[in-house]
């Protein structure tokens, strides 16, 4: 389960391949629909999952001021 919370760490630093991030998304899925005996699996998938919310809400901050920079001119 380590897994989860190290590519989404890599993730919050460095864009990463479409197939890797798609992957990594299905799995904390996965975990999260399918685990229903062990708590520390989904919580590690919940952490990765936070991460990589965090890590769109970053990117469309961005992308919205560079919009908003670029056509306020």
């Amino acid at each position: 389960m380590f897994y989860f919370n190290s590519i989404s760490c890599l993730l919050l630093r460095d864009p990463l391949d479409i197939n890797i991030r798609d992957q990594h998304f299905t799995l904390l899925l996965k975990v999260l629909t399918e685990e229903k005996s062990e708590s520390e699996p989904a919580y590690r998938a919940l952490v990765g999952l936070g991460n990589v919310v965090c890590t769109l809400y970053v990117f469309l901050h961005h992308l919205m001021a560079y919009h908003q920079y670029r056509y306020s001119r």
